[in-house]
């Protein structure tokens, strides 16, 4: 028998349309994100031309949901600041999710979670009581409430 698992016959490796994106699939952007390099991702934030909603091919999942994969929220901001879209989803995750869930400092989350939400992301049923409850506490992860929402 032949072993032809050195072979890749997926016909993929020519894809002349991929050519950006080498090994990894990742986008510029999202590449900028990994590599903290503020210059590039804020020169491609700044082009009207550039797709920063773009999804990376595999999973695929967009620059937004890699911030909160890196924990790299500074960026996250920029996104959301940039009306990137709040609502993109990959296998029934969303920003929103993951932010309400992964953020662990509870100030952060409180602003990321407000912000998604102001960009119109939506709290999904199962989002709802971790929603509520990080509203209810403001952020500020003690029982005494103001009444400031």
């Amino acid at each position: 028998g032949h072993d032809h698992s050195g072979h890749d016959h997926s016909g993929h490796s020519h894809s002349h349309s991929h050519d950006r994106f080498p090994e990894q699939k990742f986008t510029n952007l999202m590449r900028t994100i990994r590599d903290d390099n503020h210059k590039i991702f804020n020169e491609i934030l700044a082009d009207p031309d550039a797709d920063i909603n773009e999804l990376q091919s595999e999973w695929p999942f967009s620059a937004l949901l890699y911030t909160f994969a890196l924990k790299k929220y500074q960026f996250t901001e920029e996104l959301i600041k940039q009306r990137v879209n709040v609502n993109t989803e990959t296998k029934g995750v969303t920003p929103l999710k993951l932010a309400l869930i992964t953020v662990e400092d509870e100030a952060l989350r409180f602003r990321l979670v407000t912000m998604l939400v102001k960009g119109g992301a939506e709290v999904g049923s199962d989002d709802r009581e971790a929603y509520k409850a990080l509203m209810q506490s403001g952020g500020n992860g003690d029982a005494d409430t103001t009444d400031e929402l």
